[in-house]
């Protein structure tokens, strides 16, 4: 499990994205991007790889006053 918590891994996050669902997916990326900037940031996106290949993305956006999180398969 990788985190993608800067531009380079947000992108790999991404073109996986594109990949398998297939489109253009970069507004998601500037949106994940935007929600990581935000100090502290109750987002994440976490890639998992299998010899250096990614294979499975997900974003995890934890909400304020709640136990829960919310898991997507695409940011946005």
């Amino acid at each position: 499990m990788v985190p993608a918590v800067d531009k380079r891994r947000v992108n790999t996050l991404v073109r996986l994205y594109d990949n398998v669902f297939g489109g253009d997916h970069s507004a998601n990326s500037r949106a994940l991007l935007a929600a990581l900037s935000q100090k502290p940031s109750s987002t994440i996106g976490v890639i998992a790889a299998v010899e250096g290949i990614s294979v499975a993305a997900r974003r995890v956006a934890f909400r304020p006053d709640t136990d829960f999180a919310s898991l997507w398969e695409r940011p946005g």
